[in-house]
């Protein structure tokens, strides 16, 4: 497909091709479109970084280079829409009834998220929400954005304790909490949080890691979490808070994963301890920690047969991996 549509004259990408070679009758046929340069510079990063073939690392520079040297208006932004095919521009409208504000931002956004996705930070660089923010408006995006957060979002407990998470980001993380669904729309929870080393080292003491791994007694010094989001119930609204902190302590953990942080829920917790070293109210329970950071260890889904072993497991390179049940066994009837 990339070579019969890439035009080996002038570059980009034809607008139509006759798959038999024979002579197209659309008199645009020759043209080059905007929005076929959108989804290939997409499709080609995406091939990449799911394949690792360095062909489609070449094609996505191709188209790039080539549309992003062609297609944007200097002076006011945004793209021209139909190019002739050595490149000049047919015509300076930027909107019509077919191209509007869809393909530039989903292109832009996507591709976006997949670099903030996987390159390297410095240290201290926070996460953001360059990307995804902007995805999830785009149609036909969202479910695929939603799977890929998912897959993504996994218990890490090793981290880069030197890339800071700053307090901004907490809130921001606890505000999708809060907008959340609650039972009975009580918002019984409140949040404590934690990105100060000396506070953090306190939080770390009170905390036990990874139940299944009995020779591992939790991430050394230098992989410590950054941050933490200590969730907690307010007794003076209701003494039982059901699901709730399940479902916002997911909301936080997808929203951190959106930033390019990672993070794990913690329920094993010297409760009496932490109230103390974060001088917690008598009125509010303790009832997750969530620890958060920049994370350092690859996490890895295995396939378990029913009845196998779903007890996670670290190999001889610290890969995590985490037995899942499949869709067949736990649909029921």
């Amino acid at each position: 497909m990339w070579l019969r549509g890439w035009d080996e004259e002038y570059g980009g990408i034809l607008y139509y091709r006759d798959v038999m070679g024979l002579p197209v009758t659309e008199y645009w046929q020759d043209m080059k479109f905007w929005w076929p340069h959108n989804e290939a510079i997409i499709a080609t990063l995406m091939a990449y970084q799911m394949t690792g073939d360095e062909k489609y690392a070449s094609w996505h520079r191709m188209v790039h280079d080539w549309a992003y040297a062609h297609f944007p208006d200097p002076e006011y932004g945004e793209w021209f829409g139909y190019l002739h095919r050595d490149g000049r521009i047919s015509t300076r409208l930027k909107g019509n009834l077919w191209k509007g504000p869809f393909h530039l931002p989903g292109c832009s956004s996507s591709a976006g998220r997949c670099l903030n996705r996987s390159r390297p930070r410095g240290k201290g660089e926070p996460g953001g929400w360059q990307t995804g923010r902007t995805q999830a408006l785009v149609r036909g995006d969202l479910s695929i954005m939603l799977r890929d957060l998912v897959l993504e979002n996994r218990s890490r407990r090793r981290f880069d304790q030197e890339a800071a998470v700053k307090v901004e980001t907490l809130r921001e993380l606890v505000d999708l909490a809060r907008l959340s669904a609650s039972g009975g729309n009580l918002q019984p929870l409140k949040y404590a949080l934690s990105c100060d080393p000396a506070m953090n080292a306190r939080v770390f003491e009170t905390l036990a890691w990874a139940g299944y791994l009995k020779d591992w007694p939790g991430p050394e010094e230098g992989e410590r979490p950054a941050a933490y989001i200590i969730v907690l119930g307010d007794k003076t609204i209701t003494q039982s808070f059901g699901c709730d902190h399940g479902i916002a302590a997911q909301s936080i953990l997808l929203g951190a994963t959106e930033m390019g942080l990672g993070g794990c829920m913690i329920g094993s917790i010297r409760r009496p301890a932490l109230s103390q070293a974060m001088a917690i109210p008598a009125e509010y329970e303790i009832l997750l920690v969530i620890a958060l950071g920049r994370p350092k260890e690859r996490v890895v889904l295995e396939a378990v047969e029913p009845g196998g072993n779903i007890k996670y497991w670290r190999d001889e390179q610290a890969i995590h991996h985490v037995p899942k049940r499949s869709l067949e066994e736990i649909i029921v009837g």
